[in-house]
């Protein structure tokens, strides 16, 4: 009983506001899309920011017969640059507070 009329008091809000529970559902699921594609940039770019400088340091020091000078630089170079990536990418994500969507301060 109560459950119906929570239901009802629920669509009259949504309807007040100009939605409806399907589209508010699919608005939901657009979030969740956007969180998950922003979860898996961020380890794309932590994987490829590690592992890209890493080989071309390898392969230089193999031409230039230095092993493994250029590969740890380029190793530690690219850890520095996949965090911050990750940092870059997952700063404002959620519930955090704060300017959201590449806004700017003015």
């Amino acid at each position: 009983m109560d459950d119906d009329k929570l239901k009802q008091l629920n669509e009259k809000l949504l309807k007040a506001r100009g939605l409806d529970s399907e589209s508010l559902q699919n608005k939901e699921k657009d979030e969740l899309d956007t969180e998950a594609r922003k979860g898996i940039q961020a380890g794309v770019e932590l994987i490829g920011a590690i592992f890209i400088p890493t080989a071309v340091g390898y392969f230089l020091d193999g031409w230039l017969e230095t092993r493994p000078a250029f590969m740890l630089i380029l190793f530690f170079l690219g850890i520095c640059t996949g965090f911050y990536n990750v940092y870059r990418i997952s700063k404002n994500m959620g519930t955090a507070v704060g300017n959201k969507k590449g806004e700017k301060d003015k």
